[in-house]
């Protein structure tokens, strides 16, 4: 199994398990230009408990407090509202 197969069979039915209103898939093209513009930084604290997980996420926390999950490997990202959003995907079960 190739490493893309294996994270695109692990990570993404997570987000695809809690796609609803409040979380939303950022285009490749606009991961960086978001970053810049809301000033994200990453949450050591987050990325801890991600990496604790075995998820490859790189989390940047916005200064209105959207967190913006990056998962470098696959050039791909999700947005979502708050960190309590993600902590309760994560406590779900449903792998951030």
């Amino acid at each position: 199994m190739s490493i893309r197969s294996h994270f695109h069979r692990r990570v993404i039915p997570i987000f695809v398990a809690m796609a609803n209103d409040q979380i939303i898939h950022v285009k490749s093209e606009h991961i960086q230009p978001g970053i810049q513009k809301y000033k994200g930084k990453i949450d050591v604290e987050l990325q801890r408990h991600l990496k604790n997980a075995r998820l490859e996420y790189i989390p940047y926390v916005f200064e209105d407090g959207r967190v913006m999950m990056v998962l470098e490997i696959m050039n791909t990202a999700f947005l979502y509202p708050s960190k309590k959003v993600v902590y309760q995907t994560l406590l779900a079960g449903d792998k951030v």
